[in-house]
């Protein structure tokens, strides 16, 4: 499940840049044969669903569904009401989910900026539930905020803007496979999501983990 931030955190033209690094990972993600599924939800300080798990069953419809979503736009962005609505409508059985049937669950979160209510017990409610959530923070966030969206310090990652999204893709594909075949260590987070985090802070030829 993906859960971007359609906020004035992003112009337009930079909320493109998030769909096609979206667009990539689902594309390099995907293979023949596979039977992943993809949902889709963009927010501002309201949840939008814009596709759901059960809604598609090819990567060519899933990534055609991507190119579809229209930027919403709004003054401000609240993470924890969209993690909360994945939570309630798309991690469930109705909406495709496949938690019951021990599939890999993630939710992959990109946000530009800082959320209005504080989404770290959400965060950790999903991650308890069996969700591993990946947070990607662009720009105008900081570590510590990234930190607390993420399960855990291999999950959390952050750019200085969306052009360097596409330089990430591999350190992010890397970890992202890794929980798409259950082999990051189980739990729930770091030091139950306290004050250990690391981030995964991307620079175009540096990768380094800063403590928070």
């Amino acid at each position: 499940m993906f859960l971007l931030d359609g906020s004035i955190n992003f112009r337009r033209d930079s909320f493109q840049e998030v769909l096609r690094f979206v667009s990539e990972i689902v594309d390099t993600v995907y293979e023949d044969g596979d039977s992943i599924q993809v949902g889709l939800v963009q927010y501002n300080s309201d949840p939008t669903d814009e596709f759901f798990l059960k809604d598609f069953s090819t990567k060519r419809q899933i990534i055609d569904a991507i190119n579809k979503v229209v930027y919403k736009g709004g003054r401000h962005a609240n993470t924890k009401v969209g993690l909360e609505h994945l939570r309630v409508n798309h991690f469930v059985p109705e909406a495709g989910s496949r938690l019951d049937q021990r599939v890999p669950q993630i939710a992959f979160v990109i946000t530009g900026g800082k959320s209005v209510e504080d989404a770290q017990d959400v965060s950790l409610a999903l991650t308890q539930r069996g969700v591993k959530v990946f947070a990607v923070g662009v720009r105008n966030i900081d570590s510590e905020e990234v930190g607390k969206i993420a399960s855990n310090s291999a999950t959390a990652f952050r750019v200085g803007n969306v052009q360097e999204l596409s330089e990430l893709s591999e350190q992010v594909l890397e970890t992202l496979h890794d929980a798409m075949h259950e082999t990051l260590c189980p739990g729930v987070t770091d030091a139950a999501k306290g004050n250990s985090h690391y981030v995964h802070i991307f620079h175009p030829f540096l990768l380094t983990f800063v403590p928070l």
